[in-house]
């Protein structure tokens, strides 16, 4: 499965442009993998994990509530997050 989410900026790079940056994904359930990369061309992946590492899902993360300053405004409707170890 592919597909790009929309990953929020750390709090210093979002004084540019928009607070997110496409990110684009691949779900591989035969090598057991979540990757992603940086543009939908891009031949390198940025990072590859084993879904055997991730140890937490957050369906509603804080971010909207917690981590986000409150001049930002998010650009989507729903969020998640991933725990890794």
């Amino acid at each position: 499965m592919e597909g790009y989410l929309l990953k929020l900026k750390s709090t210093q790079s979002r004084k540019l442009f928009t607070n997110y940056v496409k990110r684009y994904f691949i779900l591989d359930l035969k090598s057991q993998t979540l990757s992603y990369k940086t543009t939908e061309k891009a031949m390198t992946m940025r990072m590859t994990v084993p879904l055997s590492s991730i140890v937490c899902f957050h369906p509603q993360s804080a971010l909207s509530k917690d981590k986000v300053a409150k001049d930002v405004r998010l650009e989507w409707q729903y969020d998640f997050m991933l725990e890794f170890r």
